[in-house]
């Protein structure tokens, strides 16, 4: 569960991580980073990265592989072997 947070949390800091180190090194580098971050648009930044994590999730949630009412069979060791989960 932390790694899922983690990822979210990520994928809404990305714009401001991008933001920051693009005026820091090409616009203002004589600032902090804090001072960057300071004046940084954060609503603006951060509604871009809710829209993101919004995108992925309506992306990657129909992408399962599998259609309604199939039943999933976990991944097993059998044989020295180990089998994949599946559909059937």
């Amino acid at each position: 569960m932390i790694r899922v947070v983690l990822f979210s949390l990520s994928v809404v800091l990305l714009p401001l991580a991008i933001y920051v180190a693009y005026v820091h090194l090409f616009k203002r580098p004589e600032r902090t980073i804090g001072e960057v971050i300071a004046d940084a648009p954060i609503y603006w930044l951060g509604g871009i990265g809710i829209l993101l994590m919004v995108a992925g999730l309506v992306f990657y949630a129909p992408n399962d592989g599998a259609s309604p009412g199939k039943k999933y069979h976990a991944p097993e060791y059998r044989d020295g072997k180990i089998v994949p989960g599946y559909f059937e």
